[in-house]
Order: C-alpha cells, then structure tokens, then sequence
C-alpha cells in the first residue's frame, strides 16, 4: 500500500502541480490514491482551467452537472 501511495503521489506532481502543491505540506498526497477515483475529474478541471482558462473549467463541470443530472 505505502508503494501505490507514493507512486500516485508522484503521478499526481506532474498531472496536476497545482493540486499537489496544496496537499504535500501536509502529507496529504500521500493519501491521494484513496480518493483519486472520486475527485480525478475535478483535479483535470482545475488543472485545465490553469492552464487552458476558465472556459474549458466551465465546460468540464457543465459536462460533470450534466451527467449527474442525467443520474437522477
């Protein structure tokens, strides 16, 4: 487990250096791999918006609202 928590910690660096830099000062990268599968898409859109702007975040999460509409 302490492998798969640091390689996605690593991963998670180049991905989405925003989000990382918020999370190791206080370990919480490492703690990443057990939420990922929940808040991957999230981190892509921060991360997009950036680097790409605001209207490709916007886009994201109208995409994300849209599905989760489509659930109820």
């Amino acid at each position: 487990m302490s492998e798969r928590s640091i390689g996605k910690s690593e991963d998670l660096e180049p991905e989405a250096p925003e989000i990382y830099g918020l999370l190791r000062p206080h370990d919480y990268d490492l703690l990443y791999f057990l939420f990922e599968p929940a808040v991957k898409p999230l981190i892509e859109a921060v991360h997009l918006a950036n680097t790409r702007g605001q209207p490709s975040f916007n886009e994201i999460v109208k995409n994300i609202e849209d599905k989760l509409n489509a659930l109820s």
